[in-house]
């Protein structure tokens, strides 16, 4: 074993030598010196493993010192300068921390890109059109009583989802009023409001037109985009030789049997009738329910003809009613008369079976009609009215019974009034 280790340490030292003779370039005499000393080392070695260890198939100790002497002197010199820059080849690795520097500073690079992606706003949406009106027709100043007016003017936007308006008293009550929900980029006051608005029916006293416009932008707080105020004057008394009359005149008055025809006539003279027109109203005198109209531009009118075919009174519901007729006279149509005005009321009872029942519930209706909204019926009675006609007797009173007063209506066939007032005990 002692004996293995001094070889061991021998080869050792040579194999070192040989290596330090090809770094400082030693003769070959030398180096031939060298690698038979280590030769024979090597031999001794294998003797004394063959010995110890005859059983053992590991011969690589044997083989490394036979290889490494078997190497010839130039590739020794090769293989020599070649583990030498082992440490260079290392040196690619100190790089690392320039990638890695790299690394950490490509993100800085990408990042302004990402944030430029991020920051870039979205294609903008085109803007929404503003509204706009033009070519606008607004009564302004004064009108006369039953003169008619002519409304209009194009509005424009986006969407107009809602139009809505027309004619109120000043202190914001609407008189003459009309909507529409066009859903358009554009609309035309001249056809709904203007058809709608009827100017003519207005009475004497101050009013403010207004025209608003919803939007699809706008929700619901309608724009206002017309604003104009005006009076209605009385008509005015006609100058000479312009005053209409009236003559032969058949009108409505007291009660009319409900489902009936009515037959209206009377000639009309003056010294040029431009314009007729007028028919049955409700009891507010201001909404039609049967409307004519004549443009003549004659001396004389006969209202038995065009204004008897259109008004067909046994269309009407039961209830109170106003007929009235207008003419307008002079060159420019500017002088108005009331010229027939009467107040009736139609009735739902037929003269045959008139104690039904179920007339009793007509009888209630017409009372109230007669009455007013704000009275309620308190009794219903068959009997007779004043005079000895067949009648149902229908008391009513005020709802909220602020007045004790009780009214007395009696609902016959073609008749309904109201004829005493008595304090209810």
């Amino acid at each position: 074993m002692k004996k293995f280790r001094k070889v061991m340490m021998i080869t050792g030292t040579l194999t070192l030598a040989l290596m330090a003779c090809s770094m400082v370039s030693c003769s070959g005499n030398a180096q031939t010196q060298i690698q038979q000393t280590a030769h024979v080392a090597a031999s001794e070695i294998a003797q004394t493993v063959n010995n110890k260890t005859s059983d053992s198939a590991a011969p690589a100790p044997v083989q490394i010192p036979t290889q490494t002497a078997a190497q010839t002197p130039v590739q020794t010199e090769t293989q020599v300068p070649v583990q030498a820059p082992a440490q260079t080849q290392a040196a690619p690795e100190a790089p690392a921390p320039t990638q890695a520097t790299a690394a950490e500073t490509a993100p800085a690079t990408a990042a302004p890109q990402a944030a430029a992606t991020t920051a870039a706003p979205a294609p903008a949406a085109p803007a929404a059109a503003p509204l706009t009106a033009s070519d606008m027709k607004l009564p302004q100043g004064k009108l006369k009583q039953g003169q008619s007016f002519t409304v209009g003017g194009s509005l424009s936007a986006s969407e107009i989802t809602e139009v809505y308006g027309g004619v109120y008293e000043t202190d914001g009550n609407p008189v003459l009023y009309c909507d529409d929900a066009p859903h358009a980029a554009s609309y035309d006051l001249g056809r709904k409001f203007d058809n709608t608005l009827e100017f003519d029916r207005l009475r004497p006293g101050s009013y403010v037109y207004r025209i608003y416009v919803r939007t699809g932008n706008s929700g619901n707080n309608g724009q206002l985009i017309a604003e104009s105020y005006f009076t209605v004057e009385g008509a005015s008394p006609a100058a000479a030789g312009t005053k209409v009359s009236a003559s032969n005149v058949k009108f409505p008055q007291g009660n009319h049997e409900y489902g009936k025809s009515f037959t209206v006539g009377g000639i009309l003279t003056a010294s040029d009738i431009t314009e007729v027109f007028g028919g049955v109203y409700r009891k507010d005198g201001m909404t039609p329910v049967l409307y004519c109209e004549d443009a003549p531009h004659a001396s004389a009118y006969d209202l038995g003809k065009k204004f008897d075919d259109t008004l067909a009174f046994d269309t009407l519901e039961p209830g109170s009613y106003v007929y009235k007729i207008f003419a307008r006279t002079g060159n420019n149509g500017d002088t108005t008369q009331a010229v027939i005005e009467s107040e009736f009321h139609v009735s739902f009872l037929p003269p045959e079976s008139i104690y039904a029942d179920v007339w009793g519930q007509s009888a209630i209706v017409t009372a109230l009609e007669l009455a007013g909204s704000d009275y309620k019926a308190i009794s219903t009675d068959k009997g007779f009215d004043p005079s000895g006609l067949k009648a149902w007797v229908v008391k009513v009173q005020k709802f909220d019974g602020s007045d004790p007063t009780v009214l007395t209506c009696y609902v016959g066939s073609g008749f309904a009034y109201m004829a005493e007032q008595s304090v209810r005990n």
